[in-house]
């Protein structure tokens, strides 16, 4: 089973998380570790450290050659503070260098699963990234970070993996920053391809969007339906003829305003690209790439432009009009 086949199995147990119960089910039987439920002594320990604790953390699970790599359970004596976690994951590093730390508060009511990943910029830093688990937590990203420590996705033979590469695997999980180029890549498909103002006064264009920019109320985001010819598409709304599509089926009389929103948007027709022929579409795109070079002026004296005469040639041309 793949870790995005392993995903919804993950999901459910975190939604009804019970404790170490859950703890169990997830990383005994579900992402192939071993169990070993070891308690780890605290005599030796600084007081600071050794008090965070409610008890003595547990060697809880261990995975690949010679069980090297260890994850490790430890009770808070209070509520989850991050200062306490790292003064006890400061000392069990030294004799647990591969490990998953996983902390709960003192009821067992919120757990952080903690990676501990040493900064390819200076060996010294350590950077410590949690995964929350809780009632009140959103958890389709946990769950989907969490599937990704399956070891058996890793290996047919899980007893084989070396710890370094168990732990690669766990510091790749908890790259905060591959979860947000996920999230945007995301949101790039949902929200790309253009921003148009609701507002329209003397200026309008319809702005290019490749990059997904977050709009603000004063403007709607677009993505055009069929993604094919998506250059010429962006092209042709930006033609003088939908600016007076948009004359006709925008909203009038709004305090003497010009407004367009979403239903006018979604109706609004655009010529349709598969009108134009291959050679047609190149020099629609060639020519827009040259009208955007320069500021957009206010419509009468956009009209009236060369470079925008030689845009609205070609389409008009096509379509028809004079």
């Amino acid at each position: 089973m793949t870790s995005l086949e392993r995903q919804p199995v993950v999901w459910e147990i975190l939604q009804d998380f019970r404790g170490l119960d859950s703890l169990k089910e997830l990383f005994w039987s579900e992402l192939s570790y071993q169990r070993v439920n070891q308690p780890l002594s605290r005599r030796r320990w600084p007081e600071t450290a050794a008090k965070a604790l409610a008890e003595d953390p547990v060697l809880f699970a261990a995975g690949g050659q010679d069980n090297a790599f260890q994850i490790i359970y430890a009770r808070l004596a209070d509520r989850l503070l991050l200062i306490e976690e790292r003064r006890v994951v400061s000392h069990l590093l030294r004799e647990h260098p591969y490990a998953l730390f996983i902390f709960s508060d003192s009821i067992q009511s919120q757990w952080h699963l903690l990676n501990v990943k040493h900064d390819e910029q200076s060996q010294k830093r350590r950077l410590f990234r949690r995964i929350t688990i809780g009632p009140e937590e959103r958890l389709r990203t946990a769950s989907e970070r969490i599937a990704l420590l399956d070891l058996a996705s890793l290996s047919p033979d899980p007893l084989s993996l070396s710890p370094l590469t168990i732990q690669e695997c766990h510091d790749q999980a908890f790259d905060v920053e591959a979860v947000t180029r996920q999230f945007f890549e995301q949101y790039k498909a949902l929200f790309g391809d253009l921003i148009v103002p609701r507002l329209i006064r003397e200026r309008f264009f319809f702005a290019a969007n490749p990059e997904g920019l977050v709009d603000i109320d004063m403007f709607f985001h677009g993505r055009f339906i069929d993604r094919t010819k998506v250059q010429v598409r962006m092209a042709l709304v930006n033609s003088t003829v939908v600016y007076l599509l948009l004359e006709i089926f925008g909203r009038h009389n709004i305090e003497g305003r010009f407004n367009i929103y979403g239903p006018e948007l979604k109706s609004l027709p655009i010529p349709n690209p598969e009108f134009f022929s291959s050679d047609k579409s190149k020099e629609i795109v060639k020519s827009f790439k040259i009208l955007v070079q320069r500021n957009v002026t206010k419509i009468l004296d956009e009209i009236k432009q060369s470079d925008r005469h030689a845009f609205d040639a070609i389409i008009f041309d096509t379509l028809g009009f004079t």
